[in-house]
């Protein structure tokens, strides 16, 4: 079990209270599966904390919509990757708290027969996800699901990054950075001044947090460039679901959302593909923490296939999670800041490496409570703490040199009302050109007329030093 700095850390970033996170963990622990417990109960970290509370209630839900327990403990028994299991289990858990009344949920239905989808939900008499999904006349609906974590390129990038969300330690607030994903220096991508810069502003923007943010404090690093190799893998993977569906009735393909590309671009992939006939469109299942409010939204996401012979957009249902009794777990704010935070996170859409510490009482530096440096593939929310810029250069011909945005994070849009009313952000981003910034300048106030006068274009020069723990010329302290 871990100590209560990382329960208050939890609370502060998620708003899950410490004792449901302990009581969590100790039914995790309780089921008696060594390698359950080592990865959502013995881990220091926010992320094993959510996870391990998302599975308990989960499991305890399944449970109650008449799942065996013995199944739900045989598939975490056998399965010694914990994460692809989990992640399976939690999707099963939202697909069946869309079911309408009378609806069935069955896990794995005709294993034995060899090719099986992974859920089947049924209802007698009528259709299984009522009115709200249009899904025919069908009584009974496969679902195969599909946990796309982690590329190998996008968990390299995030391992490569780790030297440098280690050198950037604001004492509060949050740091920024953007590169291009096929970035391969091995070093500290940004110099000494540019991160004491970095971490001075941070610490400035930190004051208009709200107060329970106040302990908290990171950098990430964004990968620039990753969404076509994430739907390109997206392609490959629903073109291989397919073989696991049954035919002789409709069916879905769900995945864990991680947001690796925005809705719009999954859904034209849908119609991309060739797609047996039965096959209705897919489902994105997945939570996510739009810092520094301290919730987890909870979505799941329903895009319908459009038919050859449709003239408008494609479809998409969205179902955002509420559920009173529970509002530690569920988005209870409202469904208008539920959807905010979706738009967001969903403008905002790629691969973070980060860190998040916390202080501790009694220490004088702060320890680390969420580490994303790519050795986890899969994880269990969304995390956004600092909104991308409304126009970033994707820098793929910076020749490896990074792209810097300092952010406090927390900044928001006129859609998502946070306790900092002005933009809180300052943020560099580097063309080759002097004309290519001025497009982008004139691009950006056209789309954000109010931000006129806080943007401009200066001539700069690259800084070409890098101090990495190697150097003789940096102090040992600064990587620690």
């Amino acid at each position: 079990m871990t100590g209560d700095y990382l329960l208050e850390a939890t609370k502060k970033l998620t708003g899950l209270d410490p004792e449901r996170v302990r009581e969590a963990r100790e039914r995790i622990q309780g089921l008696g599966i060594a390698h359950v417990t080592r990865v959502l109960v013995d881990a220091p970290s926010i992320d094993a904390a959510v996870a391990a509370v998302l599975l308990d209630d989960s499991v305890t839900r399944l449970i109650e919509r008449g799942i065996e327990r013995t199944k739900l403990l045989s598939k975490l028994r056998n399965d010694r990757d914990v994460w692809p299991t989990w992640a399976e289990l939690r999707a099963a858990q939202q697909i069946a708290s869309c079911l309408a009344d009378g609806g069935e949920l069955q896990l794995e239905p005709d294993r034995a027969q060899g090719r099986h989808a992974d859920f089947r939900v049924r209802r007698e008499g009528g259709a299984p996800l009522g009115e709200r999904i249009p899904t025919g006349d069908a009584t009974e609906i496969s679902v195969e699901f599909k946990a796309l974590g982690l590329s190998e390129d996008e968990a390299s990038f995030c391992q490569r990054a780790r030297l440098t969300l280690d050198a950037m330690k604001p004492s509060a607030g949050f740091v920024t950075l953007h590169a291009p994903l096929d970035i391969q220096r091995e070093d500290i991508w940004i110099n000494r001044a540019r991160r004491r810069e970095g971490e001075r502003e941070a610490v400035r923007l930190a004051r208009a947090l709200p107060d329970h943010t106040h302990g908290l404090s990171g950098a990430i690093v964004v990968a620039r460039g990753a969404e076509s190799t994430y739907l390109a893998r997206l392609r490959a993977r629903i073109s291989e679901a397919f073989a696991q569906l049954p035919a002789d009735h409709p069916c879905f393909v769900a995945f864990h959302w991680s947001n690796g590309a925005p809705f719009e671009p999954i859904g034209q992939v849908l119609n991309e593909v060739t797609r047996p006939e039965n096959v209705l469109g897919i489902v994105l299942i997945g939570s996510t923490v739009a810092f520094p409010h301290p919730d987890i939204h909870h979505f799941i996401m329903w895009g319908l296939a459009r038919e050859p012979q449709d003239e408008g957009q494609d479809r998409f249902y969205s179902e955002i999670s509420s559920e009173p009794s529970e509002p530690e777990l569920y988005s209870a704010v409202s469904e208008e800041v539920g959807r905010a935070v979706f738009d967001r996170v969903d403008r905002s859409a790629g691969v973070r490496a980060s860190v998040v510490r916390a202080s501790v009482v009694g220490e004088n530096r702060p320890r680390n409570v969420l580490i994303r440096d790519g050795t986890q593939r899969i994880l269990p929310c969304v995390l956004l703490i600092d909104p991308d810029p409304t126009h970033l250069l994707a820098a793929s011909d910076l020749e490896g040199r990074a792209v810097v945005g300092v952010g406090q994070g927390g900044r928001t849009d006129g859609r998502l009302r946070s306790h900092n009313r002005r933009i809180s952000e300052e943020a560099v981003d580097v063309f080759l050109r002097r004309e290519d910034a001025e497009i982008a300048l004139a691009e950006c106030l056209h789309d954000e007329p109010d931000w006129a006068g806080l943007l401009r274009v200066v001539p700069i020069e690259l800084d070409e030093r890098v101090i990495s723990a190697t150097n003789s010329a940096a102090p040992s302290a600064d990587f620690r």
